[in-house]
């Protein structure tokens, strides 16, 4: 098989297979073999198949020397001859066998067709290595330099970056001639999401009625339910610390009964979060704290300490500064919430509408065991 590195390569080597092709026509020996000339002699080299005859015949070519031909060679049959093509048959080259009846205009028109239909697979390919930098795409280009660097670029600074473009195209499409597209995760995952994005695009929702966004609110009143929230103060001791927090929580407490309540900052240990938290929900105090923490302070009287309360960290004395109980608020002060989750909940059922229709284009196959239920 020839490795053929230029388009004349490519000529030469479809040229010699096609006249090679025609040679079986004849009555004469055809050798599977090569030959050239050098300094005034022929060479011919015999071989088997994919044995690297042609490589050897185009290299030769490329060099310089005269290609009497590349891949079979019509012998006549006598004397010495003759006697070479038994050898060569022995030894594992057999001659081609004939097809009689091809005339000259067969033969020329044979080559024609061939040669022609090279060069326009030769001009399709060409076109598909044409690189067109358009109008807008330099404005792009523009406009991102000056969006980065609040300035136009200059020429030199345009011309570097359309050919970083030139570079990025090209790499591009030699990949995807090439197929290193097919079979890469990301870009499987890349191609789906930017279809979910085409399907998300497409699916307009008509702006929903009055009676509509009322009555999806009285469905889902929950949704709209506004947790409890605490603010709250605490003051921590560490059982690394501490021999007996709990104790110490107890006297400190004591202490902190007595006092004015502005000095409970200095008092205990250092901890790693803070020291105070406003308008927290009871899920956002247990995934600071820890449940059996957060399950303690709706029953704590505000402005007043409390303790010892157990958290995933160690001992607190807690003070409650206000608290806001849970309540439903009124269709109208959701309103808004309301048309966002509505507008949102018909999309969704659009986006999936359509790729269900996508779905039903196409028959999924699962092995036997798997579409039984076995595992």
């Amino acid at each position: 098989m020839c490795a053929c590195t230029t388009d004349d390569d490519l000529v030469m080597s479809t040229v010699a297979v096609v006249s090679s092709c025609l040679l079986k026509g004849t009555t004469c020996v055809v050798l599977h073999a090569g030959a050239f000339v050098a300094d005034g002699q022929a060479l011919l080299f015999i071989g088997p198949e994919f044995a690297g005859k042609s490589s050897l015949a185009l290299a030769a070519w490329r060099s310089g020397l005269p290609l009497v031909g590349e891949v079979r060679q019509r012998l006549a049959c006598h004397g010495t001859v003759a006697r070479w093509h038994n050898r060569a048959v022995r030894q594992g080259t057999r001659p081609m066998s004939s097809l009689r009846g091809l005339t000259p205009l067969a033969i020329f028109l044979l080559l024609g067709l061939a040669v022609f239909a090279l060069d326009g697979w030769r001009d399709g390919d060409a076109g598909e290595r044409t690189i067109v930098v358009t109008e807008a795409q330099l404005a792009s280009i523009r406009e991102q330099w000056a969006a980065q660097w609040d300035r136009p670029p200059t020429d030199e600074e345009l011309a570097g970056l359309v050919e970083d473009a030139v570079k990025e195209e090209t790499l591009y499409r030699e990949a995807l001639r090439l197929g290193l597209d097919r079979g890469d995760t990301i870009v499987r995952r890349r191609l789906a999401q930017k279809m979910t994005f085409m399907l998300e695009d497409g699916a307009g929702v008509a702006p929903p009625t009055e009676d509509e966004l009322e009555a999806f609110h009285a469905t889902r009143g929950e949704r709209y339910r506004e947790p409890r929230r605490t603010t709250f103060v605490h003051v921590f001791l560490s059982d690394d610390r501490r021999a007996d927090p709990a104790g110490d929580a107890r006297a400190l407490l004591d202490e902190l009964a007595r006092s004015d309540g502005n000095d409970w900052r200095q008092r205990g240990d250092p901890f790693m979060l803070l020291r105070e938290y406003a308008d927290r929900t009871d899920q956002e105090i247990a995934e600071l704290f820890g449940d059996h923490f957060a399950a303690a302070l709706p029953d704590l009287t505000p402005d007043v300490w409390h303790g010892p309360i157990r958290s995933a960290y160690g001992t607190h004395l807690v003070r409650v500064v206000a608290r806001s109980e849970s309540r439903t608020p009124s269709f109208n002060e959701v309103r808004d919430r309301v048309v966002e989750d509505l507008v949102a909940e018909r999309r969704r059922e659009q986006n999936e509408a359509a790729f269900d229709a996508l779905r039903a284009r196409y028959e999924v196959l699962m092995p036997e065991a798997t579409a039984n239920g076995s595992p």
